[in-house]
This record gives structure tokens, sequence and C-alpha cells, in this order.
């Protein structure tokens, strides 16, 4: 068994979408081009097998940068992510939802 030779053969599949025409930013606030960037992004990213993509799918800078949205709408979220916020003192939820649960009971 040829270890590298079949290592290569594994690694020749994959392409970066850089070296080939595909295009993935998108230029234009218009609703079809965004659409069509989207479709486009999700075809390939479903193409696999003799060839896989590697790189970017999607790129839309004309939206601002997702941490600058979540800031917009929750100040101080990067300060205090929900992953380190204390549930309680003792780590158990401070909520009871046991009645909604047993309501759900069948």
């Amino acid at each position: 068994v040829d270890l590298a030779k079949e290592s290569m053969e594994r690694h020749s599949r994959i392409y970066k979408l850089e070296d080939t025409h595909y295009e993935p930013k998108v230029h234009y606030a218009e609703e079809a081009e965004v659409n069509e960037k989207l479709s486009q992004a999700l075809i390939k990213s479903l193409e696999w097998g003799d060839k896989i993509p590697t790189g970017v799918f999607y790129q839309n800078e004309l939206i601002s940068p997702y941490e600058i949205r979540l800031k917009d709408k929750i100040p101080n979220y990067l300060e205090n992510p929900p992953a380190l916020q204390t549930i309680s003192e003792n780590g158990l939820p401070t909520t009871d939802v046991s009645g909604i649960l047993d309501s759900l009971e069948v």
C-alpha cells in the first residue's frame, strides 16, 4: 500500500474557489443579486465527491459584520456574553419550568 500516493489522490480532489472563476462577493444591495449569490454558495457547499471546494463561498460586505450588528442590538454582549454569565450562585437555573413541563406530559 502506497500511503503517499493514496494521500495525494485524496488531496487532488480539493481545490480553491479563488483559483476558479467563482465570485462569492455581493456587489449590489439588490435582493436578486443577494439571492443569486446565496444560491450559488449553497450549490457550491453541496459539491462533494470528485471535487471538493475550499475557500470563501459567500461574502457580503454591504452589511455590517455580525459582531457589530449584535452589539447594536445588545450593547454589552461582547463584554458579558451568555457563556460567561452566572445562572445563579450555585449554578442551578433560577426559573422553575416544572409546571410547564408537567402540562406537556402525555
